[in-house]
């Protein structure tokens, strides 16, 4: 493998990424092309201040990279991303994206429908940076070039790609199960960590380690994001200036009467910051960490921070949770979402969660409430049998104080048991009655077999026909198909019944 320079008149500031870039095939090419330099030194220049974005930089040109190579495999005389910003090209690029984001021509479906649409969109911004080089530099060919080759793009590009590969993640999610957590695991997983915050704690305290540091940390960012149901990358980057500057002002006193009890113990209780955390200065040199880490939850040895997608997956699988793969930050996040639905909160509460949560109310309804097959399957269903009905019956109902149960249950025919059915059970199950036990399904099918009067009954008929009369001896409402009656304390028993009970209690 051959090292390859940077172009340092062209990265700028973007050296930084491709220092850390993965060094392959891909990194190499990246390196050389300067025209994805410029297009990565733009992102560092809008996010670069931002260390968890320079894998997302170096991810967008690495993109690029790709696709340069895929196209090159079809046509030998392409070398950069400059060589495809002309309208000539633009066909060849149709088919780059196509080669590299795994398009089926006879299924019109991308394997990797997402990566079709990211580099669309990092293409018009290259060409653009193009057109602005060629300004700069007066090269009106240039420019001319990228110009059409933009005009191209706005105007065929949906055809071509995002069409498809936008038809492509829907059909992807059609079929595809939306689950939410159990409540049964988060709360399993909420105590493991609670058990487990306790442990890393005394450890802590006993014997200052870098282990015992990780251990907490990874416990306490594991329950933050379990609580606030937030994003696990901005609770991750939770910085110690914002939480050594929280507000810790009282709450206005007008408010903090209106609310109830419990609100007010909440309010007493818990400390609200708006971040994007804690653990004392001492320790964290102690354990080794640096101190120019500004993240709470900072990783020994490091300036950056653990990651909460890590933490959950890990606690996830060890806390005994059912479905341990469903307790990632995204889902915990739509389990509040489906419980807003479920209790049917009002217009102004929906839009307090939405705010508390990160992002707009319409965005709690599109992706955050309960999955659209459930309400279509539960909601629309009721809407279709009703039609079916006399719907001048629900005039004025909402779909949800519609109920069918009382008018769905099937009609049962109950046919009365004649005198002579019930002589032919008398004739065999009596010993039954007296004693009070129902017989099993091989007496109840003889039974059947002996008495002709029998034939249109089942076996369970006949059952339930002397679980009946027992329950009826039991209670006082009901005459024995046999002998006389006598009353013991407020149960009536048939006297051969009692004959049976006195010999039972002689013999014992």
């Amino acid at each position: 493998m051959h090292l390859v320079p940077l172009p340092d008149e062209d990265v700028g500031e973007c050296k930084v990424i491709l220092l850390k870039m993965q060094c392959d095939e891909i990194s190499m090419h990246v390196k050389s092309d300067k025209l994805i330099c410029k297009y990565g030194n733009m992102l560092y220049i809008k996010h670069g201040h931002d260390n968890t974005q320079h894998a997302y930089i170096a991810q967008k040109m690495r993109e690029l990279g790709r696709l340069v190579m895929a196209v090159g495999q079809l046509d030998s005389s392409v070398k950069t991303l400059q060589d495809l910003i002309v309208p000539s090209r633009f066909r060849l690029v149709i088919d780059g994206v196509k080669k590299v984001s795994g398009f089926n021509a006879g299924k019109n479906k991308f394997a990797t429908p997402s990566l079709a649409l990211k580099i669309g969109y990092s293409l018009k911004k290259c060409a653009e940076i193009a057109v602005g080089e060629a300004l700069m530099g007066e090269d009106k060919e240039t420019e001319e070039r990228a110009k059409s080759f933009i005009k191209l793009h706005d105007a065929q590009w949906r055809s071509y790609i995002s069409s498809h590969a936008l038809s492509s993640l829907h059909q992807n999610k059609w079929n595809k199960p939306d689950v939410i957590p159990l409540t049964e695991d988060v709360c399993k997983l909420q105590k493991f960590l609670q058990k487990t915050e306790e442990n890393a704690k005394q450890e802590l305290e006993k014997n200052p380690s870098p282990s015992a540091w990780r251990s907490l940390c990874e416990t306490l960012l594991a329950e933050v994001i379990l609580f606030n149901r937030r994003r696990e990358g901005e609770a991750a980057k939770m910085l110690l200036e914002v939480y050594e500057t929280r507000s810790t002002a009282p709450v206005n006193a007008d408010v903090y009467n209106s609310l109830t009890k419990l609100e007010q113990t909440l309010c007493d209780k818990l400390t609200r910051i708006e971040i994007r955390g804690k653990r004392g200065r001492k320790t964290r040199e102690d354990v080794g960490v640096p101190q120019a880490n500004p993240y709470v939850f900072a990783r020994v040895e490091a300036l950056s921070h653990i990651r909460g997608s890590d933490c959950l997956r890990k606690f996830s699988h060890i806390s005994g949770a059912k479905h341990p793969e469903y307790l990632t930050s995204t889902k915990l996040r739509k389990h509040v979402g489906t419980l807003c639905q479920i209790m049917n909160l009002k217009e102004n509460e929906l839009e307090q969660v939405a705010r508390f949560m990160g992002h707009d109310i319409r965005v709690h309804r599109d992706f955050y409430r309960l999955q659209e097959n459930t309400l279509q399957l539960a909601k629309m269903s009721k809407l279709l049998l009703v039609m079916e009905k006399d719907a001048a019956t629900y005039k004025g109902k909402s779909l949800d104080e519609i109920n069918l149960s009382a008018e769905e249950r099937r009609k049962v025919t109950k046919r009365p048991w004649t005198n002579e059915e019930q002589a032919a059970v008398k004739k065999h199950l009596s010993k039954f009655i007296s004693v009070m036990r129902v017989p099993g399904k091989s007496e109840c099918d003889a039974c059947i077999q002996a008495e002709p009067a029998l034939s249109h009954r089942t076996w369970k008929d006949v059952k339930n026909f002397v679980y009946n009369q027992i329950q009826s001896i039991k209670k006082g409402r009901g005459t024995p198909l046999f002998g006389t009656t006598a009353v013991k304390g407020k149960t009536r028993i048939s006297v051969s019944t009692e004959k049976i009970i006195s010999q039972k209690r002689k013999d014992s």
